[in-house]
């Protein structure tokens, strides 16, 4: 995670991908269809998806309007509390990007909009 934060700010990701071009052009197919999320926190650290794929490898083979079509925002919240997500992914990963700049660049309200 360090890498891609290094690499790209949260700023950038935003000025250059709007919400809608990151559903458009990514699907979370594979996952989807052969993982429940529980199974890839388990089995999967960030740190290991982010050594394994660049993220051009996981913008080419991923697509999320699948995680559109199969998931509604309203189910990821209720099968992820933030607590999971935060005792899951070390808080090394979470100071990259604090709570707080998460939330001042993508609301949740912009994320169950778009």
């Amino acid at each position: 995670m360090a890498d891609v934060i290094n690499d790209w700010t949260m700023s950038d990701i935003i000025n250059d991908w709007t919400m809608p071009d990151v559903i458009n052009d990514w699907t979370m197919a594979y996952i989807i269809s052969d993982s429940t999320m529980s199974d890839i926190i388990n089995d999967w650290t960030m740190c290991d998806i982010i050594n394994d794929w660049t993220m051009s490898d996981i913008i080419n083979e991923w697509k999320m309007s699948d995680i559109t079509n199969d998931w509604t925002m309203s189910d990821i919240i209720n099968d992820w509390t933030m607590s999971d997500i935060i005792n899951d992914w070390t808080i090394a990963y979470i100071t990259e990007w604090t709570l707080p700049d998460m939330i001042n660049d993508w609301t949740f309200a912009d994320l169950i909009n778009d």
